[in-house]
């Protein structure tokens, strides 16, 4: 029984072919359904690309999208299927932002590092959780991390507007606003790009490596293919059935504090926009793979950005973007799940 590595050429190839034929899904759909077929085409593929405002966004998008991949690439690859990256995400903003209220603004800088320190370890302590039950009583990951989110996101919600975090002059739904030192600085504006997104990228050469290249990552990935075989060669199940979910949970908590520290500055209802559940979508483009998580986040990224400026060129209703999304998910869904079907039925 061995763990391979896997062939970033390879899969990617099966990638790009469910994402083509989901463009060409998007494709029809625009040409059929919109009154003005080319106008449609023309903003679909050039808005995102149209302006810095349009590049900045695409950019945030994508390493947030990025980071949120990675954390679900790290569980999946594992075997542990977290699915309370939403809640992990939500989780990690409400840290950062209580903690960025309480500390002295002459801490600046530090003060970020410390509220960011505070979001990773509140998706992590949520994350782990969901671990600990699969370790300590057997419980589906699966069913606990969603759980657990599904209580998260109205808690968290229920506190920001509660005495010391609450804005009761605010229109919005939100927590007070944190003091201008803790703010990660902007870029494009007025876009919502910030530096503090460019994270990803040194943490998904790390995540890389790791994976691909170190014991520790074989280890993972042996968990991930084959569990029963992993504690026969003396793995320690228990702790690479924890760590994982643990570290997913860290990184979505990363993502959210991110969020609230370098664009809206305050905790806002909603202020995730589905981060958690489209890094499902990442990872499952990316097959796991951390290497492949940059591109698909881009892709997915792109996709929902071109959406909503057709939307906003009255091109074509609202729920473009979930129409996109649901067939990139069904193709390469059907990828990942027909070829084990066919197998399955040969023997």
């Amino acid at each position: 029984m061995t763990s391979k590595r896997i062939n970033p050429l390879t899969s990617g190839a099966g990638a790009l072919s469910a994402l083509g034929l989901a463009l060409l899904v998007a494709i029809a759909l625009l040409v059929a359904l919109s009154a003005h077929p080319l106008l449609a085409l023309r903003a679909f593929f050039v808005g995102p690309l149209s302006s810095g405002l349009a590049w900045g966004n695409l950019l945030n998008q994508a390493l947030l999208l990025t980071l949120t991949g990675l954390a679900a690439s790290l569980a999946f690859g594992a075997g542990s299927f977290n699915l309370g990256g939403e809640g992990q995400t939500y989780s990690g903003g409400l840290a950062a932002v209580a903690v960025a209220l309480v500390l002295p603004v002459a801490w600046g800088a530090g003060g970020i590092l410390v509220a960011l320190a505070a979001g990773v370890a509140a998706g992590a302590l949520l994350g782990g959780l969901s671990g600990w039950f699969k370790v300590r009583f057997d419980a589906d990951e699966m069913i606990t991390s969603f759980l657990l989110s599904a209580a998260a996101v109205p808690l968290v919600d229920a506190v920001m507007t509660g005495p010391g975090l609450g804005a009761p002059q605010s229109m919005l739904i939100q927590s007070r606003p944190v003091a201008e030192a803790f703010w990660l600085p902007g870029l494009l504006a007025p876009s919502n790009l910030h530096v503090g997104v460019f994270l990803a990228l040194p943490l998904l050469v790390v995540f890389g490596v790791l994976v691909n290249h170190t014991p520790w990552g074989y280890r993972l990935r042996l968990m991930g293919r084959n569990r029963d075989f992993a504690r026969y060669a003396g793995i320690s199940t228990g702790f690479y059935a924890l760590m994982p979910l643990g570290l997913s949970g860290g990184l979505h908590g990363l993502a959210g504090a991110l969020g609230v520290l370098g664009t809206q500055h305050a905790l806002v209802q909603g202020f995730s926009a589905g981060w958690g559940w489209n890094g499902i979508a990442v990872a499952l483009i990316a097959r796991t793979n951390p290497w492949a998580a940059l591109p698909a986040a881009f892709l997915l990224a792109f996709l929902d950005q071109a959406s909503r400026t057709v939307v906003l060129q009255g091109q074509f209703p609202f729920q473009l973007s979930a129409l996109f999304q649901a067939a990139i998910l069904f193709f390469i869904t059907a990828r990942i799940v027909l070829p084990r079907w066919r197998k399955r039925r040969a023997s």
